[in-house]
């Protein structure tokens, strides 16, 4: 994680690792491959992240997931599944997931969800 002020504004740049599955096979000589885009690249603590995935097949359901490692090696992950609406994108802003870490409608959802990955068994969790 990184740190930086900018005018009197503490930034935190935390990099995030996303991963895409879908979770039913396509296959069509000239579909293209679904394209996830995250906006801004780097934000404040307090700045919203807008999450949007396009190029699926309308209806098709697919899974996000985010991991992310702080500044004392401690890794965070957090997953939902979503099903993409008559266009083929998936907007975070405006779906609520199938499944996942978190419920309902949020834009900032698989942010504010992501708990303590387990390197282990987590017989007395994480």
């Amino acid at each position: 994680m990184a740190q930086r002020r900018s005018g009197g504004r503490l930034i935190l740049a935390v990099p995030l690792m996303l991963a895409l599955t879908v979770s039913a096979c396509t296959s069509s000589a000239g579909s293209a491959r679904p394209s996830v885009t995250v906006r801004p690249g780097t934000s404040a603590a307090d700045q919203a992240v807008h999450i949007t995935v396009a190029g699926l097949p309308a209806g098709q359901q697919a899974t996000i997931q985010v991991a992310s490692t702080d500044a004392r090696g401690v890794r965070w992950v957090s997953s939902a599944s979503y099903r993409a609406d008559g266009g083929g994108t998936i907007d975070l802003d405006r779906a609520a997931p199938v499944s996942g870490s978190y419920h309902g409608v949020s834009g900032m959802g698989l942010i504010w969800s992501m708990h303590q990955a387990c390197r282990s068994l987590c017989w007395r969790g994480c």
